[in-house]
């Protein structure tokens, strides 16, 4: 499998694909899988195949591959900070199917998983006892770091200093400058929250566009105006690759 190319920010955070990845915790973070999308838009009368799931899969092995991760190498943690599931209530049929086949397929590769509760998670406990090494949490704090959803600010230790986010699912529609169409992106975000490194990252699923920040405002209280648009901002294009945009204000 090809490796992925990565955006280093720092020697201690790497962007990949729409993922996370912090150098010194071997540690990997994604967020809103919203696993059960297809099945839930069929339910609505809408015919999706079912190709997210596999896609997935194949698109974090190749993550893994680029980090050199495998079953006898694994990470020290794979974060999953929110909304692995896409519809609310009693978990649906073709949601325990995914979760399941996706839980069987990515446990091998880290000595723990920690599921962060996003608004779209209850009944996740379920998979916690069914794998031994996931963990169920509301937040989860790795030294400086606070992992938490993004749909509501937690009580915050004192000793964080960076916070990471996902439930905006942020993206932006960019002009292309020789065929003036606009074209939606998945972006990340890095800007400040209450004195805190604040990361927002989108949504693995590739068939959630996101939220255009421009156009449509935000949802989550960690965005609040006048925080959303000091923002930067890291572009993922189709192939999965990240480039640096600048500042969202000087974007807009």
């Amino acid at each position: 499998m090809a490796e992925l190319n990565s955006y280093v920010f720092n020697d201690h955070i790497w962007l990949m694909d729409t993922a996370l990845y912090h150098v010194d915790q071997h540690t990997l973070i994604l967020t809103d899988l919203h696993l059960g999308y297809e099945e839930a838009m069929r339910r609505g009368g809408l015919m999706l195949p079912e190709t997210h799931l596999s896609e997935l899969i194949e698109r974090i092995k190749k993550i893994f591959d680029t980090l050199n991760v495998s079953v006898e190498k694994p990470l020290k943690q794979l974060i999953l900070n929110g909304d692995l599931r896409h519809t609310f209530g009693p978990l649906n049929e073709g949601e325990w199917r995914e979760l399941n086949a996706f839980f069987e397929a990515v446990t091998p590769y880290a000595t723990q998983i920690v599921v962060i509760e996003g608004n779209h998670d209850p009944a996740m406990n379920v998979f916690g006892s069914r794998f031994s090494n996931i963990r169920i949490a509301q937040q989860h704090q790795m030294g400086s770091w606070l992992f938490t959803h993004g749909d509501q600010i937690p009580s915050m230790p004192s000793s964080i200093d960076t916070l990471v986010i996902g439930h905006e699912h942020p993206a932006l529609s960019l002009q292309d400058p020789v065929t003036g169409r606009q074209e939606r992106y998945k972006v990340f975000l890095k800007g400040a929250f209450e004195e805190k490194t604040l990361w927002v990252l989108p949504s693995c699923n590739t068939l959630l566009q996101g939220t255009d920040l421009s156009k449509e405002g935000v949802l989550s209280p960690f965005l609040k105006e006048g925080v959303w648009q000091q923002c930067e901002v890291f572009v993922r294009d189709d192939a999965g690759q990240i480039y640096p945009f600048g500042l969202i204000n000087q974007l807009l």
